[in-house]
């Protein structure tokens, strides 16, 4: 079988790579992470990092080698920047919204 890529896999596809231990939650969001820091500076696609996402897949990683088997836990989710959260910009992908930052959730 061809070496899944995490960038294009669908969420079935990751969910079977970790219960079958051919990936982690940690392999995914660095892989990711990678394609973002090579890219994003054509792009200019990705706004807002989680700045705990690496933390976040390290103990979807560890609650997955302690038997979690909830078919989403490690997925990792882009939100786009058209639904406000308070706690990130959103733009809208317009310069008339630069740098707001709503008070609440959508």
């Amino acid at each position: 079988m061809p070496s899944l890529d995490p960038a294009f896999a669908t969420v079935a596809e990751l969910s079977a790579a970790f219960q079958r231990r051919a990936l982690s939650p940690v392999d995914v969001v660095d892989a990711l992470l990678a394609r973002i820091d090579k890219l994003n500076p054509r792009l200019h696609a990705v706004i807002t990092l989680s700045p705990t996402a690496l933390k976040d897949a390290q103990a979807a990683d560890k609650a997955r080698r302690n038997g979690d088997r909830r078919p989403l836990l490690g997925i990792p989710i882009a939100v786009k920047n058209l639904y406000d959260t308070f706690d990130m910009p959103t733009t809208n992908g317009s310069m008339t919204f630069a740098g707001f930052r709503p008070a609440r959730d959508a």
